[in-house]
């Protein structure tokens, strides 16, 4: 797994590319708990690199959901594959987070 952070005209978007797995999942977290305070009111997670997620990378993307809504933003999934959706869609994340 490889992420990647950029910041365009005052938009934030963080890359995640590859398989978001046990093993790589706490790398996610340490990246998640690092950001600077207070997060961008508008997050955007390119999730067209990933290529598969466990229930260890959902653990993640909650952790920044929650992370972004206690400092009053939103994250939104975009580029998402149809078999990490369908695992999004399984687990009822889909509702919780803006998928483009």
């Amino acid at each position: 797994m490889k992420t990647e952070k950029n910041q365009e005209n005052g938009k934030t978007t963080l890359v995640i590319a590859g398989r978001l797995d046990t093993l790589n999942a706490e790398k996610l977290l340490q990246e998640i708990n690092t950001m600077e305070e207070p997060l961008p009111k508008q997050l955007t997670v390119d999730c067209s690199k990933l290529e598969y997620i466990s229930s260890s990378g959902l653990r993640a993307f909650i952790t920044l959901l929650k992370k972004s809504q206690k400092a009053g933003g939103v994250v939104e999934l975009t580029g998402i594959s149809e078999s990490v959706k369908e695992v999004f869609d399984i687990t009822g994340f889909s509702s919780l987070f803006g998928i483009k």
